[in-house]
């Protein structure tokens, strides 16, 4: 039982870290006056065009920091 309280614990502090480094992603795009989007994975809306664009699969692995 005690193992168990351990790992979610570890895994609670794994997820706010995540959490942290995406919200800190967030703001120095927006501090550069980049509009923001996403929710996991935050990306440069002017980046996204809805009708299809000409981006190369290296440019969406890049909006995911792939």
């Amino acid at each position: 039982m005690k193992k168990k309280i351990e790992e979610n614990a570890l895994k609670a502090k794994q997820k706010e870290k995540e959490e942290d480094e995406r919200i800190a992603k967030m703001q120095a795009l927006e501090a550069q006056g980049v509009k923001v989007a996403g929710g996991m994975h935050k990306f440069d809306a002017s980046e996204v065009d809805v009708h299809g664009g000409n981006a190369t699969a290296d440019d969406f692995l890049d909006a995911f920091g792939m």
